[in-house]
């Protein structure tokens, strides 16, 4: 909420500068200082692009009688968004190669690899104490993971399912998205809550390694290796997939 507000979408309100975003922390603050309730704030990315640095925000905020931002690391909650940016980056990244992967080994074991990047990476980040430049790269691992299952399972649902099955299964896969993207908040805010911050990376392994269970029942729905084609004929791979048996 406070970058959004600071950030400001008027030009006006960008050439006022740093009094304009004392006005507007005084704005923001003033329901929690009339009812004398302590409050901090959690820097995010709009934060510093309202053209003062997130410690000079962090120092108006103390300011407050009721703003209680610590002095040491004030501006360090904004970093840790930087380690899910990382690993969303990478993960984009990592598309193309891991299709390419999946077509030379095949689409079942290509998605074990990603599983086990993405349980490695996040094994790895629990196992960080603190912080440490080494979290960019577990997260990097993990991205990579998480663009290889990307990749890989939604094609291998509908290379399974048949002409009269294909909507039947893509229900089947949205169903199971959305249930999890329902029920995750609940379980991971408990995780938080009862554990700690670091204990959402082993609760997201722990989802991670249950992937696994499922996958081992899937008999087709692989991809069509390169060495199966012959060179020069596109049609084959088409002629491959519409004389395999489907499933339904």
């Amino acid at each position: 909420m406070t970058g959004d507000q600071l950030k400001g979408y008027s030009p006006w309100f960008r050439l006022a500068g740093k009094s304009g975003v004392q006005n507007t922390i005084k704005m923001l603050t003033d329901p929690m200082e009339r009812r004398r309730i302590p409050y901090a704030v959690t820097f995010g990315n709009h934060d510093i692009q309202c053209g003062i640095s997130s410690e000079e925000q962090a120092e108006l905020y103390r300011q407050q009688p009721y703003g209680v931002c610590p002095e040491e690391g004030a501006a360090g909650g904004g970093s840790f968004a930087n380690f899910q940016l990382v690993a969303t980056m990478v993960t984009l990244v990592s598309y193309m190669p891991m299709a390419n992967l999946s077509c030379r080994i095949g689409r079942k074991v290509t998605t074990y690899i990603g599983i086990g990047l993405m349980c490695l990476g996040g094994f790895c980040v629990f196992l960080t104490q603190g912080y440490s430049p080494m979290i960019y790269v577990w997260v990097s691992i993990a991205g990579i993971g998480m663009g290889t299952v990307a990749t890989t399972i939604y094609p291998m649902i509908m290379e399974v399912a048949s002409e009269k099955t294909t909507g039947r299964y893509n229900g089947y896969y949205y169903t199971a998205s959305m249930s999890a993207q329902i029920i995750t908040p609940v379980l991971s805010g408990a995780v938080m809550e009862f554990n700690g911050y670091r204990y959402l990376y082993l609760y997201s392994v722990t989802c991670t390694i249950l992937v696994v269970l499922p996958l081992i029942f899937v008999k087709k729905g692989n991809t069509v290796l390169l060495k199966d084609l012959e060179i020069g004929d596109p049609g084959n791979c088409s002629r491959y997939i519409r004389d395999r048996d489907p499933v339904g």
